[in-house]
């Protein structure tokens, strides 16, 4: 059994990179024109960094954010067909403890 809840963990960090990873390509794609790469590096870390920077920039950054998160949700939402599909091809075994009478 618990080699079955390690996979789930497995899984799910990895739709976490796979969204990480798209935001910030994203959102360094996005940007690299209007800031330097030490300003996107700090604004990917650390999200109060945008009190720094010029207040018409923050339109563009606030946008390109959004885009990302967008971009996350389309993700997530194609990925969550396969998570029912797997769901429901997992059956309890005859040891589980959802299927052996109760003692």
């Amino acid at each position: 059994m618990s080699s079955v809840a390690q996979f789930r963990v497995m899984g799910r960090v990895i739709g976490l990179a796979i969204v990480t990873a798209a935001l910030n390509g994203l959102v360094r794609s996005k940007l690299r024109d209007v800031l330097s790469h030490a300003q996107i590096e700090e604004l990917l870390r650390l999200a109060a960094a945008i009190s720094s920077i010029s207040a018409a920039d923050r339109d563009q950054i606030r946008s390109a954010f959004a885009e990302g998160y967008n971009l996350e949700m389309k993700i997530l939402y194609r990925m969550s067909p396969l998570r029912i599909c797997k769901t429901f091809r997992i059956r309890p075994s005859e040891d589980s403890i959802l299927v052996r009478p109760a003692v």
